[in-house]
């Protein structure tokens, strides 16, 4: 199991029927993870090692329009790992 720290940030383009491009403002998390990564399946050895992680984004800069916390619980479940 790896524990470790994380900070994201990012921004989309949006692209209109008139083909201009906009992009929106910057987003951007910092939090806790874990990652468990499982090598050996009992009987179905020949299965590539899987990895089940869990993010913890403590912090965002920009909050959804329901909600009105930049600092509260989230979490997000995945299966492999990005990088």
């Amino acid at each position: 199991m790896d524990v470790y720290l994380f900070a994201d940030a990012g921004s989309m383009v949006n692209t209109n029927s008139k083909e201009t491009m906009k992009w929106t403002n910057l987003k951007a998390d910092g939090g806790i993870g874990a990652a468990l990564t499982i090598k050996k399946f009992r009987r179905f050895n020949a299965i590539k090692p899987v990895t089940l992680r869990c993010d913890f984004p403590l912090l965002i800069n920009s909050v959804p329009a329901a909600e009105g916390d930049y600092f509260k619980l989230r979490y997000v479940i995945g299966i492999g790992r990005t990088f």
